[in-house]
């Protein structure tokens, strides 16, 4: 496919063969066009990408691309837009729909979004499956016109964000002395490269990659215009670095399979609550699963580069942690976080409060609710022989030493006792 010799103006099949200067391009099919990323990704920096911007459905928001048998007319049907206020409505078309010019003789469309008097959050999001686990950089052209600091429209891609720059009087096109503003000005402005803003996100072992921009308020007056998402692969991660402190154990999840030989931590299931009231934890080997919810141990502070692999086998027998690779909003009485409160020793399982964020790549519990806290209790062994992670949680329950004598409130030294009618081992 190339330039028709007789005018620029057209592009054409052209029958000279593929040696004519004329032929600029090639048609492949997309399994070609993966096969062409894959060996280019063997060599891929931040400086050397390899662009897949191929991999979003409407990335430019081209009036062509739509889902078969759809109306023209629809916005983007391949991109989420949360919110009937800021979709396309046919009724009102003039006012709510988000792509300037669509279904209008222009050659280029951008998303065009304006508060109103909703002050409704904005999310406009898609999902890319099937990508190869690593490195990636997420670009759009846009900007915001308007709003305060607190609700900006930002560039989001798997929870990472930066914000939108401002449409600034600084950047005027030579040949214009307008501002960008409507259909035309838009559209003019990103052609020649104004308002590009990216950020670089971790695309983990599923492959998938939502990215989008959003804000949490589209205020009166505020104005949010962008176009042209790209993506680029920048590299592949194979490793995450992984701290445990000098208490022993830390919560713990990730987007990629892990494999923790060799680096002087144990991760762990959370099995059962015990007749004590104690959360029993049970070892599930040297892998971890993505996206799962373990507490990690250590006989001493470390900070460990954990592998990456290509698979690990999910854990079948029950675990009550659960993940949070991105920072999640735990809501109800069923949770419980790993902190350290005013005369604690060493960490506990505390009841969190409704509307408390668990941190991304750290996990919580989630029992039913039985009292403000829960002890750690390990069991590595099929003796029945639980170890305790920290001898003062164990206090409040009828605690005696091999001889029988009974233990006094206080911290236990390190040994087996008695606990309720079962050895335990205190370390």
């Amino acid at each position: 496919v190339g330039f028709s010799p007789s005018t620029y103006m057209r592009v054409d099949v052209h029958q000279e063969g593929a040696d004519d200067p004329y032929n600029q391009w090639i048609f492949v099919t997309e399994a070609q066009r993966d096969e062409m990323a894959a060996a280019a990704m063997a060599t891929a920096s931040e400086l050397n990408p390899v662009d897949l911007t191929y991999k979003i459905k409407m990335p430019g928001f081209n009036q062509r691309e739509r889902k078969e048998g759809s109306n023209q007319s629809e916005d983007a049907l391949d991109w989420t837009c949360n919110h009937a206020n800021y979709c396309y409505d046919a009724s009102n078309n003039s006012s709510r729909k988000l792509l300037m010019g669509r279904n209008d003789n222009h050659p280029d469309f951008v998303c065009d979004v304006y508060g109103y008097s909703w002050n409704d959050a904005f999310s406009w999001t898609q999902t890319v499956t099937g990508l190869t686990p690593g490195k990636y950089r997420v670009k759009v052209q846009g900007y915001n016109n308007g709003g305060s600091d607190a609700n900006k429209a930002c560039l989001v891609a798997n929870g990472e964000k930066v914000a939108l720059v401002e449409r600034s009087s600084e950047t005027v096109l030579p040949w214009t002395s307008k501002l960008p503003e409507n259909t035309f000005d838009n559209p003019e402005y990103f052609q020649a490269g104004c308002y590009w803003n990216e950020v670089l996100c971790i695309v983990g072992s599923n492959g998938e990659l939502t990215l989008g921009v959003e804000s949490p308020s589209v205020t009166g007056g505020h104005v949010i215009i962008f176009d042209n998402f790209r993506l680029e692969y920048v590299g592949s991660v194979t490793n995450v670095p992984v701290s445990v402190s000098s208490y022993g154990i830390a919560t713990f999840s990730s987007v990629f399979h892990l494999d923790f030989t060799n680096t002087g931590i144990t991760p762990y299931r959370a099995d059962r609550v015990n007749d004590e009231g104690n959360i029993v934890f049970k070892p599930i080997g040297s892998q971890v699963p993505a996206n799962t919810g373990v507490l990690l141990k250590s006989e001493e502070a470390v900070t460990a580069d954990v592998t990456v692999v290509d698979d690990a086998a999910a854990i079948t027998e029950q675990n009550l942690m659960k993940p949070s690779v991105a920072a999640t909003t735990l809501t109800g009485d069923t949770y419980y976080v790993l902190a350290m409160r005013s005369g604690d020793t060493a960490p506990l399982f505390y009841q969190a409060e409704s509307g408390y964020v668990s941190g991304a790549g750290k996990a919580y519990l989630e029992v039913p609710a039985s009292s403000s806290r829960l002890a750690i209790s390990f069991d590595d062994t099929t003796t029945g022989i639980e170890t305790m992670h920290n001898s003062e949680c164990i206090m409040h329950n009828k605690v005696y030493d091999l001889q029988g004598r009974p233990m006094v409130n206080g911290t236990l030294r390190k040994g087996m006792y008695i606990v309720n009618g079962k050895k335990q081992v205190v370390k």
